[in-house]
């Protein structure tokens, strides 16, 4: 059986990335956030088992070194992201691999608060006959999506980015009478107030 995790990403670059931040933090200071959270997810990944398959998905080639240099160079395979919107992407990220891989699990790199266990109970209610796994957001969005076969309603016309994403994704699952697991609520940090929160987590680190 083969079992795929792939980590949607944006390569650390001031000014492109976390840019909602940017108003309260500075470009550098979005970038610091963007760069700890990305380092801990990547350090996440690296618990997982060997017998997975691993992938790093990325918004924008990687031109010249930087800090994450040895992650993008020659650790896990590399692609990039295919698609004007992120639902054209995670949708034909899932369809080219599901083309070979059993199960296919996408995160993002923005929840502070991911686990591997989190990542392997997400593959584990795949192999348990369900289609699809979510892992909810508290902002009504999701850090995690697995399937084990391609459903494109999940990624047409869907409301990216808004509180209403969770909820029209699970419309969407229940109109196509597709099987799927919720997994625990987690949260990913997106604006100022997160940070003051990462900032009490990484505290207490």
């Amino acid at each position: 059986m083969q079992q795929l995790v792939i980590l949607f990403a944006k390569p650390p670059r001031a000014g492109a990335v976390k840019t909602r931040l940017i108003p309260a933090l500075g470009e550098q200071g979005a970038l610091s956030v963007h760069q700890w959270l990305l380092d801990r997810t990547l350090a996440i990944m690296q618990q997982l088992p060997a017998s997975l398959n691993i992938q790093l998905c990325l918004a924008e080639s990687v031109v010249k070194p930087d800090g994450m240099s040895h992650y993008f160079f020659g650790q896990w395979p590399i692609c990039l992201q295919q698609g004007n919107n992120l639902g054209e992407r995670l949708a034909n990220a899932f369809k080219s691999n599901l083309a070979w891989a059993d199960q296919v699990v996408i995160i993002g790199s923005d929840c502070p608060v991911l686990t591997a266990d989190y990542i392997l109970q997400a593959l584990s209610a795949l192999t348990k006959k369900n289609d699809v796994v979510i892992g909810p957001a508290e902002d009504g969005g999701y850090v995690l999506i697995g399937l084990s076969r391609f459903i494109q309603a999940l990624f047409l016309n869907m409301p990216w980015s808004t509180p209403q994403l969770f909820n029209e994704t699970i419309t969407q699952l229940n109109n196509q009478h597709v099987s799927y697991h919720l997994l625990t609520e987690l949260w990913d940090v997106d604006i100022p107030s997160d940070v003051k929160r990462l900032g009490r987590l990484r505290h207490h680190d």
